[in-house]
């Protein structure tokens, strides 16, 4: 977990959601996805 690589310091899936959101920050999923997107520059961009 990356996490873990940069502060060695190891977190469950459930305390990092806890951590998170006590700093502040929410789950949000996309709702949609864009049907013009292409792929390979997607791909690039990561």
């Amino acid at each position: 977990m990356w996490i873990e690589q940069h502060f060695q310091v190891k977190y469950s899936e459930r305390g990092t959601r806890e951590l998170l959101y006590r700093l502040g920050f929410s789950l949000s999923r996309p709702t949609y996805s864009l049907a013009k997107a292409d792929p390979e520059q997607q791909e690039a961009l990561c």
